[in-house]
């Protein structure tokens, strides 16, 4: 299965370690201005910091 993908507005780390409070086998694996990565459950998943400009391109 692919690796799920999301979109936030500039918060992309906040809310991937909130997600992740409710798992104890979560965990990020990078972090850079624009992208977060972390597994889930065993799952990956890609937080991308597009903000709204982005959105509108």
């Amino acid at each position: 299965m692919g690796r799920i993908k999301v979109w936030f507005h500039h918060n992309a780390l906040e809310a991937l370690s909130f997600y992740g409070s409710f798992s104890p086998n979560s965990k990020i694996t990078f972090e850079s201005p624009v992208f977060v990565h972390c597994e889930l459950k065993g799952r990956g998943i890609m937080g991308l910091n597009g903000g709204p400009a982005l959105y509108q391109l």
